[in-house]
């Protein structure tokens, strides 16, 4: 009787336990922003390859994240150029949290969402400024004439 007492009662904990979902990195291109200060956020781009595999994009320049994990609620995205990582909460496809950069005990708050803006605009621009562009920092030094 004390066995299938004890029997029961270890069915009855294992039937119990409940299953975590961890929830993952959806593909796509997500908009986040660093926030650099109280005034200053730092908007960029990335591409969600596949659950563990990631693009940042700067300008021309692709950086890979390879270094993807899970643990719990939150996904870990070490940073092979920055010296840090993303750690973030992911909710019906918005990431938050932190962009943590141990060596200087500095910590950022970092936010995203699928969304492929990068900067918003509110209006039309009022004139065209593409394409190059020469600047003199210094017109009366030798190094800035042509």
């Amino acid at each position: 009787m004390k066995h299938i007492t004890i029997g029961l009662l270890f069915v009855f904990v294992f039937a119990c336990k409940q299953e975590v979902k961890i929830n993952k990195l959806e593909t796509g291109t997500y908009r986040a922003l660093l926030e650099v200060n109280n005034v200053e956020d730092l908007p960029f781009n990335f591409e969600v390859i596949s659950e563990n595999k990631l693009n940042i994009f700067n300008a021309d320049e692709v950086i890979e994240v390879d270094t993807v994990t899970y643990k719990n609620d939150s996904v870990y995205m070490k940073m092979p150029v920055y010296e840090g990582y993303l750690v973030a909460k992911i909710e019906n496809n918005k990431l938050s949290g932190s962009f943590v950069k141990a060596s200087l005990n500095k910590v950022m708050p970092f936010s995203a969402e699928k969304n492929a803006i990068r900067f918003a605009t509110k209006e039309n621009a009022e004139h065209d400024v593409s394409g190059n562009w020469e600047t003199v920092f210094s017109p009366d030094s030798e190094e800035d004439t042509i």
